[in-house]
C-alpha cells in the first residue's frame, strides 16, 4: 500500500510543480485574450485589495547611552577540580 502512496503524492508534487510553471510562463499576444484567460482570472481575483495605507514613519532620536571602559580586566579562572557535588551514597 506504501507504494501507492508514494506514487499519489509525487502525482500531486508533478502537477503542482507543473501548474506553477504554467502560472510563471504564460502570456498573450493581444491585450483582449487575457480578458477571457482563466488563469489571469483566477491570479487576479486572488489578489487581496488594500485596505488602507500606511503612514510613512518618523524617526525621533531617544537618547544616547556613552559607556565607560571596565576599570579592571576582567580574568577567566580555570576549576581543576570538579565543580559537581560529591555523589550520595
Amino acid at each position: 500500500m506504501r507504494p501507492l502512496y508514494k506514487a499519489i503524492a509525487g502525482l500531486c508534487l508533478a502537477l503542482t510543480l507543473w501548474s506553477a510553471g504554467a502560472l510563471a510562463t504564460h502570456h498573450h499576444s493581444g491585450s483582449n485574450e487575457s480578458l477571457t484567460c482563466q488563469i489571469c482570472i483566477a491570479a487576479n481575483s486572488a489578489t487581496p485589495s488594500v485596505a488602507c495605507s500606511q503612514p510613512a514613519p518618523t524617526f525621533v532620536q531617544i537618547s544616547v547611552v556613552l559607556t565607560r571602559p571596565d576599570s579592571a580586566p576582567r580574568r577567566f579562572l580555570a576549576f581543576a577540580i570538579s565543580n559537581r557535588p560529591p555523589p550520595v551514597v
